[in-house]
């Protein structure tokens, strides 16, 4: 099979920027219910993220100690038992993926972007939403098996301070890729990162804070109603 030439890569964040919702939190719901998450961690991940919510602590420090936090409490399970769990909860989140999304990657792809979702969030779940979408490739925080059973820790850096910038510039050297030829959609300041390594970065559906810093970087921004339109404008300029 010949491989595919790749010249161009549109990093994607997941959360906030083409559904709405957190799917990993919901996910960690998902299987607490099913009793496979231990009650200990659950409680740690829902102190964790009123802290996180009342900014008594940082997005960075949530991040890593949610990635901590989320193998520890699915220690000892299975990884098939981990994969049917994200399978039946897809099927209920999938209808949180905005509708424009979908023409999105659609759009990208047919301007020769190789599109790679990037997230903090579980790969068991947005390699899922990612494969709905059509993307590539999906970079996100994987859990650590031996003999197919979770052992509580993570086999990804992607959850902590700089994982993002790390993961990113790391697939641009493997796919030997200049980063003029790249372009970045985000939804939060966090995404910053990223969006200064890229020629072309978009922030979509953004939170206050990352609006504020697209205005004064004179960074287009968009919503998930008004991005078909944005991004045709985006892309005449490649």
């Amino acid at each position: 099979m010949e491989m595919k030439n790749i010249a161009k890569i549109a990093f994607c964040d997941f959360d906030g920027t083409l559904s709405k919702g957190f799917i990993s939190m919901e996910f960690l719901e998902y299987v607490y219910k099913n009793r496979a998450y231990s009650k200990q961690n659950y409680k740690n991940q829902m102190d964790l993220y009123t802290q996180a919510k009342d900014k008594k602590i940082s997005y960075e420090y949530w991040c890593k100690r949610w990635g901590e936090e989320w193998a520890a409490g699915l220690k000892n399970q299975t990884y098939n038992a981990i994969w049917e769990q994200a399978k039946e909860f897809f099927k209920q989140f999938k209808s949180n993926i905005y509708n424009s999304s979908y023409q999105l990657i659609k759009n990208l792809k047919e301007a020769d972007y190789y599109i790679i979702t990037i997230s903090v969030g579980a790969y068991d779940v947005v390699n899922l939403a990612a494969s709905a979408l059509g993307m590539d490739e999906c970079y996100a925080t994987k859990l650590k098996f031996k003999n197919n059973i979770c052992i509580g820790k993570l086999a990804t850096n992607i959850h902590i301070p700089g994982g993002k910038e790390k993961a990113i510039k790391r697939i641009a050297k493997e796919k030997d890729v200049l980063f003029e030829n790249c372009i970045a959609l985000g939804d939060s300041a966090s995404d910053m990162e990223m969006f200064s390594l890229v020629k072309k970065p978009i922030a979509l559906n953004p939170t206050p804070e990352l609006l504020k810093l697209a205005q004064q970087k004179k960074m287009p921004y968009f919503s998930h109603e008004n991005v078909l339109k944005g991004i045709k404008n985006v892309l005449k300029t490649d």
